[in-house]
């Protein structure tokens, strides 16, 4: 079996893909993978990021100052164009509030119920003429297609517009576009595993209305992808679509200027759910001296922060259950502080009784648990807890 096609069972198996077809064996080859409960609440996580840090206070300066009304007929004239463009396949505009006013966030109200649906198929490329036989080989190469063009495929990007001064003290807009384009990239990149997997297409770069797009390879897991996953699209917009408006500054009303004249206006089309699918392949990792393979994703993003687990071997009947009574407690405590833990016994009743991993430390790795806590029975004497770090090698004692 290929790769690709390992990877997709190994996120199949802990939870985060599942098949339509759940009859076939090669689940690469099943058709169409949506994603499942763990692969939802890992993109709600990367949702509540994004919407945090464009919240942010961007750094422009300018003279010109946006009073309230001028802020409310932006918002209306760029709410316009998003209908108009079907950006989001919908008329619901839902602005959030932001600390800048040259920044609008547009997030999708049903963003939560996108039906994430993706494609991994087959294609035969044909190799170069071998010396030896003279003939010439067929390589397999696989394409990942995540597209709502199917009926009841719905994904929706979150829009971001923002307001890029025509000259500031740091100099051309375009230094400032520059500038936003290389935070984007910084953004995707702290959550990748391998953040040079993250690159940046350019086009028209010279030119008024440059445009670029971010996207995801795999070159190093040599997955054989023909393809890379878009993350994010960012575009100048043109004059002529800028919106025809008279803003009037919030330090002297009696100043007016246009939008076309005062500002440039950028599009970002955020692709969340594509994100967190190529974020997920990204965190399949083969182990460094065993042949499977294990999770490794981004503290902020993964959906258990935590997961517990009782080291039984070796220790009496009566110790089982007073470690087992150890355990719920942790898992209240953790529950009262808002930490979401990993379970593999409730996991493995949710499958059906299927036991799917080996033990504890395999199923939290599946899961892609950045922290395991290990109890034993000499935990009940000393009250002293393993935490292991997934990253680091030697795990830390803590003192109950």
């Amino acid at each position: 079996m290929s790769k690709i096609g390992k990877s997709v069972q190994y996120l199949a198996k802990g939870n985060f893909l599942h098949s339509k077809t759940p009859k076939s064996k090669d689940t690469a080859n099943s058709g169409i993978l949506t994603l499942s409960k763990s692969g939802l609440i890992m993109r709600e996580n990367l949702i509540k990021n994004f919407i945090v840090d464009v919240q942010r206070p961007l750094n422009v300066s300018t003279n010109m100052e946006l009073s309230k009304e001028a802020h409310a007929k932006v918002k209306s004239s760029l709410a316009s164009i998003i209908v108009k463009k079907n950006i989001l396949m919908n008329k619901d505009i839902n602005w959030k509030s932001t600390n800048s006013p040259f920044t609008m966030l547009n997030i999708p109200k049903n963003i939560s119920s996108d039906k994430l649906q993706v494609r991994i198929t087959t294609q035969k490329f044909e190799k170069s003429l071998d010396d030896n036989t003279n003939t010439k080989e067929a390589k397999t190469k696989y394409d990942i297609d995540i597209s709502s063009d199917v009926a009841g495929c719905h994904v929706h990007p979150c829009v971001l517009y923002t307001l890029l001064p025509l000259q500031r003290d740091e100099g051309k807009w375009t230094f400032a576009y520059q500038d936003l384009l290389r935070s984007r990239r910084k953004w995707w990149k702290k959550y990748f595993f391998n953040p040079s997997a993250v690159e940046i297409t350019e086009t028209d770069s010279r030119s008024d209305v440059p445009k670029a797009s971010i996207a995801a390879n795999f070159e190093d897991q040599n997955f054989d992808l023909s393809n890379n996953l878009t993350l994010e699209t960012m575009r100048m917009l043109d004059k002529d679509e800028v919106p025809q408006l008279v803003l009037h500054s919030a330090k002297d009303d009696k100043e007016t200027k246009s939008l076309s004249d005062t500002f440039k206006v950028v599009e970002i089309c955020c692709h969340i759910s594509q994100g967190c699918t190529a974020l997920l392949l990204d965190g399949v990792r083969k182990r460094l001296f065993l042949d499977s393979t294990r999770l490794a994703l981004d503290k902020n993003l993964a959906p258990f922060k935590v997961a517990l687990c009782c080291v039984e071997t070796l220790a009496t009947e009566k110790e089982k259950l007073e470690m087992n009574m150890l355990k719920r407690y942790l898992q209240q405590l953790l529950d009262r502080s808002n930490i979401t833990a990993f379970d593999n016994s409730v996991s493995t009743v949710e499958a059906g009784n299927q036991k799917k991993f080996f033990n504890d430390y395999e199923a939290a790795d599946a899961y892609g648990v950045p922290h395991l806590i290990v109890i034993t029975s000499d935990s009940l004497k000393d009250g002293v807890i393993n935490i292991r770090d997934r990253e680091v090698s030697n795990p830390t004692q803590f003192c109950l």
